[in-house]
């Protein structure tokens, strides 16, 4: 297996968010009669491809270098206190990968730019971009599923810092493993990423590991992204 860090660029058509995504993000149902607001919403998504630059990678760790005990795992003996729900999930690793996704300073420009001007039109931007993002975080997600599943391995679903109330400030150690400014992202003293939309996280990787559902029904986090799309 390739533990080299890898990264790829990912076209807008293959992340555009439909408008009933959108919609459903905002609170509305995504049937919603609300023509108007569709309509905003397909012209900024179509506004999007122009300022959308998406980057995606990800990093498998060498096996023996990670460790997973009940509540926590370590890289290279690096700890990461992730919290049971994580461990529990990934339990049966061998290893995981860190990946990361990120539409670029662009968008962020655009974004600022329009809410300065239209408080709608700006959120509308925002949604779009946290579903943008998380459908890139979706194709970095399949090329790892595609590069363990020939080397037989399969992979848990992924997990980020600042949700399963693992600590968002575990991101410098969790970045200190990937190279410099990988897919355009840098982090903040508090651990937060720049460019604002972007993601980061693990996914357990191994050869009795299992995709399980998330456990959003007993988590006591409100505004995670998973427990907004429960049906």
């Amino acid at each position: 297996m390739n533990y080299d860090a890898i990264e790829i660029s990912i076209p807008f058509y293959e992340i555009t968010p439909s408008t009933s995504q959108v919609l459903q993000a905002m609170g509305y149902p995504p049937e919603s009669d609300n023509l108007q607001l569709k309509d905003s919403i397909e012209e900024r998504i179509n506004e999007a491809k122009l300022h959308v630059s998406a980057t995606a990678g990800f990093k498998i760790i060498a096996p023996l270098d990670f460790i997973i005990s009940k509540n926590q795992f370590s890289i290279a003996g690096v700890e990461f206190d992730s919290k049971k729900i994580i461990t529990s999930q990934i339990r049966k690793a061998d290893t995981i990968a860190i990946f990361t996704a990120s539409l670029g300073s662009a968008f962020d420009q655009w974004s600022k730019k329009v809410q300065s001007e239209n408080i709608l039109d700006g959120y509308i931007i925002d949604t779009i971009g946290s579903e943008t993002v998380e459908l890139a975080a979706d194709v970095i997600e399949e090329k790892i599923n595609q590069v363990v599943t020939g080397e037989d391995y399969f992979c848990s679903s992924r997990f980020s810092p600042g949700y399963c109330e693992w600590s968002v400030a575990e991101q410098h150690k969790l970045f200190s493993f990937l190279p410099k400014n990988f897919c355009g992202i840098s982090l903040t003293e508090s651990a937060l990423m720049n460019p604002i939309k972007s993601v980061s996280g693990i996914i357990g990787i191994g050869l009795n590991v299992k995709k399980l559902d998330y456990h959003c029904r007993i988590c006591t986090q409100e505004n995670c992204y998973k427990k907004k799309h429960l049906v």
